[in-house]
């Protein structure tokens, strides 16, 4: 066996040695570290009418990957996704009188649901 070989070895053949993608995705219990990636759904008019196709919009932690919040959503709301888009919203610089500041970043996962099923997040709202 080579050093810097970039095939497959004997062991990862066998199943003794994981590939990297399970080496990086680390292990949600029950709902373990789910609650630790979603932050928070985000309930907006534009987020309503995505959840109309089937898509959802999370707020997620920082250091969230999409398998990360695949695996989350799966879990605690027991549906199965299709895909994951991240989308990373920058500071913004904000003043008040002579204070200066700015807002945090933002970090969303649009989550795009199995057709059939659903996620109950707009039980109560309604169109007028």
């Amino acid at each position: 066996m080579s050093l810097f070989s970039k095939g497959t070895t004997e062991e990862q053949k066998k199943g003794k040695v994981p590939s990297r993608v399970e080496e990086r995705a680390a292990p949600i219990g029950e709902y373990g570290n789910a609650y630790g990636v979603l932050r928070a759904p985000i309930v907006t008019e534009k987020a309503h009418a995505l959840a109309t196709k089937n898509q959802y919009v999370f707020r997620i932690s920082a250091d969230a990957t999409k398998a990360s919040v695949a695996r989350a959503v799966e879990k605690t709301y027991g549906v199965t996704t299709q895909s994951v888009r991240i989308i990373n919203l920058p500071r913004r610089k904000r003043s008040v009188g002579r204070s200066h500041g700015y807002r945090s970043g933002v970090r969303k996962a649009v989550v795009h649901v199995r057709k059939g099923q659903s996620i109950a997040l707009f039980q109560g709202a309604s169109a007028e």
